[in-house]
């Protein structure tokens, strides 16, 4: 299934995936060294983007905030990871700074995370 902002609102965003891996194999054409590449700067970015989003919240920068959001849910929905990217559009379109939200997203970030090197661990050990 595709997920988009509307029916992730339908759905609820607590029962969307944290990862599809269907999505992320098809996107990525199944190439495990592409795979893994894309997790690893998935993570290194998501990092950065975390970063920017607590300096929006300490600044006060709304700007800051939706443009960061913004950029950062694209890489979610590159990675097939609905849960990520629907609560970065919720960021996004609330137009400021909310620690409560990235609080919420640094949880589903860290479960991507995990989600992400599992897939990597499990397709390399069928290699």
């Amino acid at each position: 299934m595709i997920i988009d902002d509307n029916n992730a609102q339908e759905l609820g965003w607590d029962q969307l995936d944290i990862m599809d891996y269907n999505f992320f194999n098809s996107h990525t054409m199944f190439d495990k060294k592409l795979q893994s590449d894309l997790v690893e700067i998935f993570i290194s970015q998501s990092t950065e983007c975390v970063e920017k989003m607590q300096k929006a919240i300490n600044d006060k920068n709304d700007n800051l905030w939706s443009k960061t959001a913004h950029m950062f849910r694209g890489s979610a929905l590159d990675m097939g990871m609905p849960k990520l990217a629907h609560l970065l559009h919720l960021a996004e379109t609330s137009g400021s700074p909310n620690i409560h939200t990235l609080y919420k997203i640094m949880n589903v970030l860290h479960e991507s995370h995990a989600k992400a090197r599992f897939f990597i661990t499990s397709n390399n050990a069928q290699t």
